[in-house]
């Protein structure tokens, strides 16, 4: 067993009329709740003092049959497609990553000017940019025209589509099967798991690789990579898979028992961080925070942080300045702008990010900034 969690993008009943959600794997009713959030608004966009924001339930639950953690209830397509979409180049680490990726697996699979590598959900290329410059033919499939159109003018040919059986057939016909399929944080998001995993099979050549990377439950803040191929390739079980199966055999993530007090712990997790920057505001210590993405805008809403307690946050995405987070209603502005005027305490949003941010920000610290992350735990960075 492969335990990760689920959130799909769409709202609304995909039940087709039924009672009550059902897993969207196996298709057993869902009547195990693991984290109930209540209703917040979107995250993955900033917003602007016009807009009007609704809010969607954000409730986890457990599929007792095949103990998939997921969030059934979806919204609509037309409100996921954020009108600032995040750039994936613009992060050094997430670069760096994959140029390091791209090496391993140029190397592992003998990947050479013969050699197709696809990637879905690519971006603006970051990651089909260090295979293309070693000298093997990419494609990416992005579904956000923003980021494809940055990669196509970087030399990353890279297609404007949802991916399903059907688009991978017609790539299959037009550019060939590929010898490596990528598809990082992705598998999440898709509405139609068996749609997806269909496009898979059908644009991946008998002895290629699909290599996922995905939030694993078991850690809740670290990516999974899961490398995977047709049943009939010549590729064997390499280590790590023995090495994940026994680490959730021995936290027991088949076991209900696993997920008892989880909602408690997050509930404790919440007040801490949020008793946290009240006392600081109050205490007349100005805050701010850094990183105006997703995870970050949710963090602060479930911990009733607004503006009142954190003035700004920083973000280095020119076209997320002088917008607003959603719900906070937090303005973002520029790092300049935090360099210019350093706050009391800075709380790091992108907590798995924290020492490359903390060492890009070395001058506020010098000038008397705490640094604080707040996952798993409030401490400082």
């Amino acid at each position: 067993m492969l335990s990760t969690m689920i959130a799909p993008p769409l709202f609304g009943d995909m039940q087709n009329g039924s009672v009550g959600p059902s897993c969207r794997l196996c298709g057993a009713r869902l009547h195990q709740s693991l984290l109930d959030l209540g209703c917040v608004p979107l995250a993955n966009r900033t917003v602007t003092a016009e807009d009007a924001e609704r809010a969607y339930p954000l409730h986890a639950r457990i599929c007792e049959s095949c103990m998939l953690v997921q969030i059934p209830d979806v919204a609509a397509p037309e409100t996921l497609t954020p009108p600032n979409p995040f750039l994936s180049s613009r992060s050094p680490t997430a670069v760096e990553h994959a140029r390091r990726f791209a090496e391993t697996m140029r190397q592992r699979l003998s990947l050479d000017a013969d050699s197709l590598v696809i990637e879905v959900g690519s971006n603006d290329g970051y990651l089909l940019q260090h295979f293309r410059t070693a000298g093997v033919p990419v494609l990416g499939i992005e579904a956000s025209a923003m980021p494809a159109a940055v990669a196509n003018d970087i030399g990353v040919p890279t297609e404007i589509r949802y991916f399903c059986a059907e688009t991978a057939m017609e790539i299959a016909v037009r550019h060939g099967r590929a010898d490596l399929v990528v598809a990082n944080n992705v598998l999440p998001h898709v509405p139609d798991l068996f749609d997806f995993a269909a496009g898979f099979a059908g644009i991946l050549r008998p002895n290629g690789v699909l290599v996922l990377e995905v939030p694993h439950l078991l850690s809740l803040v670290q990516s999974l990579r899961i490398s995977a191929c047709h049943a009939v390739s010549t590729h064997g079980a390499r280590p790590g898979l023995k090495a994940v199966r026994q680490a959730e055999a021995q936290a027991q993530l088949h076991n209900q028992d696993f997920y008892a007090g989880f909602h408690e712990r997050v509930a404790t997790a919440r007040e801490e961080i949020g008793r946290f920057i009240r006392l600081r505001t109050e205490a007349g210590r100005r805050v701010a925070a850094y990183g105006a993405a997703a995870r970050g805008a949710t963090l602060l809403n479930l911990c009733g942080v607004t503006r009142n307690e954190i003035a700004r946050v920083a973000d280095p995405d020119p076209d997320k300045l002088g917008r607003l987070l959603p719900g906070s209603r937090i303005p973002v502005v520029s790092c300049e702008t935090l360099l210019d005027d350093p706050p009391d305490d800075l709380l790091i949003l992108p907590w798995t990010h924290a020492s490359e941010i903390s060492s890009r920000l070395q001058p506020l610290r010098q000038s008397g900034t705490q640094f604080w992350a707040a996952i798993p735990r409030l401490a400082r960075v």
